[in-house]
C-alpha cells in the first residue's frame, strides 16, 4: 500500500466519488476496509451499505469480511458465491459462463441498493461485475449515494487468462466508462 493511500482519511472522501484501483495483490481491500471503519464513524452505521463482489471460490482475493467485523453491523449486501471466472475457467465458453453466473447473483444486490439506497455505499471488487455488467448500474448506484467508495481490478496479470473471452478488455472498458462518468478520484496502489 502506497504512504500517500495510507495518508488519506474518511474525511476527505465525504461527499465523493473514490475508486481506488491497481493489481491483484495491492492492498485495495485492505485499504477499502480501513476507510469504510473510518466512514462509520462520521455517517450512522444505517446509512452505510457495502456490496461484497470479491470471489468467494479462491484465495486470490479478499472479501471486506476478512478485514472489518464492520460489516457485521451496516448493511451488508454479498452473494454466498462468486466466481473468479479468468482463474477457474479453463475455455472461452467457460469464462462466459462464469461471468454471467457472477453478475445474475451481484444484479439483485444492486436493485436492493438503488430501491433503498443509504448515504454511503462502499463496493468492494467492482470490475468482477464488468466482465457482463454495464457501468451504467453503478453509475446510477453511485448517483443514488452521498459517498461512494470502491476498489477495482486495473492490471494486466489476469489478461493472460482472458481465454479470447473478450472479459478483461469489457472490464477495462467498462472501468474506464465509469471513473470518467463518475469518480472525482481515483488512487492508484
Amino acid at each position: 500500500m502506497s504512504k500517500i493511500a495510507l495518508q488519506l482519511r474518511a474525511e476527505e472522501l465525504i461527499g465523493t466519488r473514490t475508486v481506488i484501483v491497481g493489481e491483484r495483490g495491492r492492498g485495495k481491500t485492505l485499504l477499502t476496509a480501513k476507510l469504510l471503519e473510518e466512514l462509520a464513524r462520521l455517517y450512522p452505521l444505517s446509512e452505510i451499505t457495502a456490496i461484497d463482489m470479491a470471489p468467494t471460490t479462491l484465495a486470490l482475493s479478499s472479501r471486506l469480511s476478512d478485514f472489518t467485523k464492520l460489516v457485521n453491523h451496516i448493511r451488508y449486501l454479498a452473494p454466498p458465491v462468486v466466481r473468479a471466472p479468468r482463474i477457474e475457467a479453463r475455455t472461452r465458453d467457460e469464462v462466459l459462463e462464469l461471468a454471467e453466473f457472477n453478475k445474475r447473483v451481484i444484479d439483485p444486490l444492486l436493485d436492493e441498493f438503488l430501491a433503498r439506497s443509504t448515504k454511503v455505499l462502499v463496493v468492494n471488487d467492482l470490475t468482477i461485475y464488468f466482465h457482463r455488467g454495464s457501468a451504467d448500474k453503478i453509475l446510477l448506484c453511485a448517483a443514488k449515494s452521498e459517498t461512494f467508495l470502491a476498489n477495482a481490478y486495473m492490471g494486466e496479470s489476469l489478461a493472460e487468462w482472458d481465454r479470447a473471452s473478450g472479459v478483461s478488455r469489457r472490464e477495462a472498458e467498462e472501468l474506464k466508462r465509469f471513473i470518467e462518468q463518475s469518480a472525482s478520484r481515483v488512487i492508484k496502489l
